[in-house]
């Protein structure tokens, strides 16, 4: 199995009648959590030869990152970033 490279922007899950897009940067649950990141889930991928992607959240509030949901690659098309990311720091 390729294992992919490089930052996801966004998934695109294939939920029977419906498509639900998760991007990295937007937020959900009414503006209360914030997507920071979207993975590939390497480990999974090689114990079980399957593709699966994480998709991790911090609330508004929190300083902690979590994970929300692990998607199965088999439902789920990832687009990758083009661009640079840079990252700005607060301090």
């Amino acid at each position: 199995m390729d294992i992919p490279t490089g930052l996801i922007r966004k998934v695109i899950v294939m939920a029977g009648d419906r498509d639900i897009t998760y991007v990295r940067g937007n937020s959900i649950a009414r503006g209360t959590i914030k997507i920071v990141d979207i993975t590939f889930d390497q480990a999974y991928s090689m114990q079980y030869n399957k593709p699966r992607y994480n998709i991790y959240v911090q609330e508004i509030d929190s300083e902690f990152t979590r994970l929300w949901k692990s998607i199965p690659g088999d439902y789920c098309l990832p687009e990758y970033e083009t661009g640079i990311e840079t990252i700005e720091d607060n301090d």
